[in-house]
């Protein structure tokens, strides 16, 4: 696997939805309708994505990830992050520390305003 290598992956959110794990499962029974899809596609799909990369089955990709938190991964498994918007779910993944976001081409929103509050000089260079 090349180091520096990084992944990124659109799930369209009609897609199938995959198998999460038993601890998964009981989180999203406290959530609505909505965010229990949600929850439930993001963690199916992350899951199906890094065992591509990781060639372990999904279910045993050993993530955490409890409601509201960002995802974690053992520290040499590498970093993943992803990001909703109404069409669907973006994930990225790298041994190195990674961010994704995605937003919808409709959405109204000040980028510039986003990126002093988030990126240094050299990022926004």
């Amino acid at each position: 696997m090349n180091k520096n290598k990084i992944y990124l992956w659109f799930v369209p959110i009609n897609s199938q939805l995959k198998p999460i794990s038993f601890q998964e499962i009981k989180w999203k029974k406290n959530m609505s309708h909505s965010r229990s899809f949600q929850y439930e596609h993001s963690r199916g799909y992350v899951r199906q994505a890094l065992s591509e990369v990781l060639e372990i089955p999904p279910l045993d990709i050993p993530i955490i990830s409890p409601p509201g938190l960002p995802p974690k991964l053992p520290s040499d498994m590498g970093y993943l992050s992803f990001s909703h918007c109404r069409e669907g779910l973006l994930i990225g993944w790298s041994l190195k520390n990674i961010g994704v976001d995605i937003e919808s081409a409709g959405r109204f929103f000040e980028s510039k305003k986003i990126s002093n509050k988030f990126f240094g000089y050299n990022e926004k260079k």
